[in-house]
């Protein structure tokens, strides 16, 4: 039986990157069904709940250690693990994880890694010595080759895959368990009233977008919409969700609890339309083909839509609620088309999203 440990961001309560592991652990054992899989997390006991695999604590260096030792391949991924604009400790450590295991002589794959932003000299010089020693790599997007390229990451040469969340497949959500839920907070299923699921988070202390958002939301529930807030990292998201929902003059529901990852994509698939911030809530929609508009914060998000072929509402910072409007209303009026594009895409996607788990196999000896 063979081992693989997976190192990222797990066990935080954040949906989108609860979303990475769930596609990487079930891709993977579609391919493998024996192989044993022990995640690094941060809630040990919830990442193994969920997601039916192994867990330890990825705070205790003994814990994780032993774990590496142990294993026959490590995962460093998904995710934007390898980047500063949170602050070079988050680098720092998926750094540190792959380097304990090429001193442990381990094999190691960067799986659809997003790289960046990096601004610090020190980060950078960091990322070129430990991933030159990686095994294999495999980046999320076509940019993120380019930021390793010019760190001087050369051996070996990345190849571009896709995150893998878009590797979900639609077929193994329940779509009636997402109507129960969306029920439970008074969303009207089954009705003539459609659906606009907004996602928003905080960031760097900005409020004024989530006026915007509210203002745009209300336009669209003056034509007979219902509008619920999905909060994708709990409870992180609440507040800003909540703030979307009190500027609003028109009714708004707030899904205020924490939900698994599924049930999260299960209520995303029963929405008409996605207005969203993070970036795995617009992946989301394109994994349940509901057309979304995009927000961004961050260059991942804006990568992500020109991967999809489309262009985003605008930043936080200095949001335009008339060009928001704009996007919303073309979105709706185009959902038809929407759905078709991002069908096509997803079609190519997905299949590489599943690329990165066959390289990740190929290295188990």
């Amino acid at each position: 039986m063979s081992k693989v440990v997976i190192s990222g961001y797990y066990g935080f309560n954040n949906a989108g990157d609860e979303a990475v592991l769930f596609s990487i652990v079930t891709t993977l054992k579609q391919l493998k069904p024996d192989v044993e899989i022990v995640v690094l997390s941060n809630d040990p006991v919830k990442t193994s709940q969920q997601h039916g695999v192994k867990a330890v604590n990825r705070w205790k260096v003994q814990e994780v250690m032993a774990a590496v030792g142990k294993c026959d391949l490590v995962i460093s991924g998904g995710g934007s693990l390898l980047q500063d604009v949170t602050g070079s400790r988050s680098a720092i450590y998926y750094l540190g994880i792959v380097q304990m295991a090429k001193l442990l002589r381990k094999p190691v794959i960067y799986y659809a890694n997003g790289i960046g932003p990096v601004t610090r000299t020190l980060t950078k010089t960091l990322i070129k010595i430990v991933s030159n020693k990686v095994d294999t790599i495999t980046v999320r997007d076509d940019k993120s080759l380019q930021d390793l390229i010019e760190m001087g990451v050369t051996k070996p040469l990345a190849r571009v895959t896709a995150d893998p969340a878009l590797g979900i497949s639609r077929e193994a959500i329940d779509l009636a368990r997402g109507q129960e839920l969306l029920g439970e907070l008074g969303i009207e299923i089954n009705s003539e009233k459609p659906i606009l699921g907004i996602c928003v988070r905080e960031w760097k202390g900005l409020q004024d977008y989530t006026n915007k958002i509210a203002k745009v939301a209300d336009e669209v529930a003056s034509q007979g919409w219902q509008v619920v807030l999905l909060p994708m990292h709990y409870p992180h998201d609440v507040l800003p969700s909540l703030r979307v929902a009190k500027a609003m003059n028109y009714p708004a529901v707030v899904a205020e609890k924490e939900y698994h990852v599924k049930d999260i994509l299960a209520m995303i698939g029963n929405l008409e339309l996605l207005v969203g911030m993070r970036l795995h809530a617009l992946i989301m929609s394109a994994v349940m083909n509901v057309p979304f508009v995009g927000i961004s914060y961050d260059p991942k998000v804006d990568r992500f839509l020109e991967l999809m072929g489309l262009e985003g509402a605008g930043t936080v910072h200095g949001l335009n609620e008339n060009s928001l409007k704009d996007k919303v209303f073309s979105a709706i009026r185009g959902k038809i088309e929407l759905k078709e594009l991002l069908h096509r895409q997803m079609q190519e996607l997905s299949q590489r999203a599943r690329e990165s788990a066959i390289l990740a196999i190929s290295l188990l000896k």
